[in-house]
């Protein structure tokens, strides 16, 4: 099942996303979470839901093992909550999640994301 994300259009070319009930500017960034569900379902998952090729990466610099996927108009990255050597979480805020998905510069007129129980949007920002 799919939750989704519909562009709403406002008078002067503004535009906003709605998701689950949140009115969400364009050119944003979303952060989303998930618990106990391995990476690379989470990677798959929001591929499928987005139209995003997921290709499996590795970076010291993100932790090890990670996804990323790019088209014309959104970049997905999948990447573990991980505490690097000096005790620092990728994101210490939401340290009950152990998978951060990363998408960024959504501009169709409509995005799909996985309605899974386990995904939780927990930050937005316009870029």
């Amino acid at each position: 099942m799919l939750g989704v994300i519909r562009r709403l259009s406002y008078p002067q070319h503004a535009y906003a996303f709605l998701w689950k009930g949140f009115a969400l500017m364009a050119s944003m960034f979303f952060l989303f979470g998930a618990k106990g569900t391995p990476l690379g379902r989470v990677a798959e998952e929001f591929g499928a839901a987005l139209g995003v090729e997921m290709e499996s990466r590795d970076s010291a610099y993100k932790g090890g093992e990670y996804y990323l996927g790019i088209s014309e108009d959104r970049k997905v990255s999948v990447e573990s909550n991980w505490m690097d050597e000096e005790g620092e979480m990728a994101e210490p805020e939401f340290r009950d999640y152990d998978v951060l998905v990363y998408v960024e510069s959504l501009t169709s007129q409509e995005i799909s994301t996985p309605s899974h129980s386990d995904f939780v949007l927990l930050r937005v920002e316009e870029l």
